[in-house]
């Protein structure tokens, strides 16, 4: 068995585990940062046809408390262009030292010396209106967000690599005739060389020629935090385009990563929509591409019954409730009951 990780997994708090692992006999792989190129794919070969994978790390957030996606897909095939994958990152990697062996190597103390392409309608003029949204009624909810079910289905699968992933994505929403429904943990402002501005024109024209696109981004807890600003900015930006982007509750991560067109056509897996994820330079990655052979509308229901801000009227409506979710959140479930019954009535304003 052999466990590749990231360079940042070398922390304390991990490496524990690791040398435990390291003591178990499995072989452990390191695969050390380049720059900003990082290893962010969490995927699994078992055998030679089963492959795990999806956007959920190997964490008790991920696996108690986030919104993830997971995949378990048979296919010989798949298994065997993952496995070539994740073999070539092995090669680049380093094997692991135990921690415990490390410091048998130190050398003993001396003494300290001196020495040492579509048909466009006009702005404004759209196929479909964006859904009511409007001031939250119910604050318990977010704290309690509801476990979303898992799907199982039957379809046509391919593997996405890093490098056909941008192309692969377009070709998507460029096909769209009915809806786009997405979610995503990242989408920095920062456009770089250009690979989001291509992903934000598709999606912008896509709404423009009636397709109804709905677009999750993930809120983080702290305000401070880049995403919380660059997420509010592209809803702003894009819902005066006709998309309906909607912010998560900053009490409940979103850290899934999936497209669905039509209801029949999934792109799902690790990639954010960041530069260089979405153009494969600077980040591994792992998604597929799903397509089915009918209509599976549990797929986009999957989406809209993620947990969001519900007042996406203007941005000083949304920013308002954010700031009083994180205040919220900083209480406990008795005190937060005691300020939801005192201002019961009053929309909390």
């Amino acid at each position: 068995m052999t466990l590749i990780v990231d360079e940042v997994m070398l922390r304390a708090s991990v490496c524990n585990l690791l040398d435990e692992l390291a003591a178990a006999g499995i072989d452990i792989r390191c695969l050390k940062s380049r720059g900003r190129r990082i290893m962010h794919l969490k995927s699994v070969v078992v055998d030679d046809h089963i492959v795990w994978t999806g956007s959920g790390n190997w964490s008790r957030n991920a696996f108690e408390c986030n919104v993830e996606d997971r995949l378990r897909i048979e296919s010989r095939q798949l298994t065997s262009q993952y496995a070539k994958h994740l073999e070539a990152l092995r090669q680049q990697a380093e094997p692991y030292t135990p921690l415990s062996r490390l410091i048998s190597r130190m050398p003993a103390k001396t003494p300290r010396t001196d020495t040492n392409r579509e048909v466009i309608l006009p702005a404004g003029t759209w196929f479909t209106g964006l859904p009511p949204v409007g001031p939250r009624k119910d604050f318990e909810s977010p704290f309690c967000p509801p476990r979303l079910p898992s799907v199982t289905v039957t379809g046509w699968v391919e593997y996405v690599s890093d490098g056909e992933y941008e192309e692969a994505l377009l070709r998507l929403i460029r096909s769209a005739r009915q809806s786009i429904a997405a979610c995503m943990f990242e989408m920095p402002r920062r456009r770089g060389k250009g690979h989001l501005n291509r992903v934000v024109t598709a999606l912008k024209r896509a709404a423009r020629r009636g397709v109804y696109v709905y677009l999750v981004l993930h809120m983080p807890v702290s305000e401070d935090d880049d995403l919380s600003r660059d997420h509010s900015e592209w809803a702003e930006e894009l819902r005066r385009e006709g998309v309906d982007v909607r912010l998560g509750v900053p009490v409940a991560p979103i850290h899934a990563k999936m497209v669905v067109v039509d209801a029949c056509k999934v792109l799902v897996g690790s990639h954010n929509w960041s530069d260089g994820a979405i153009s494969g330079n600077r980040v591994h990655e792992s998604s597929v591409l799903v397509v089915l052979p009918q209509q599976d509308f549990r797929l986009v229901k999957y989406i809209l019954d993620m947990e969001t801000v519900s007042d996406m009227r203007e941005r000083r409506y949304w920013e308002d409730e954010i700031r009083l979710l994180r205040r919220l959140r900083l209480m406990t479930s008795a005190q937060r009951r005691e300020v939801l019954k005192k201002f019961a009535g009053t929309g909390l304003k």
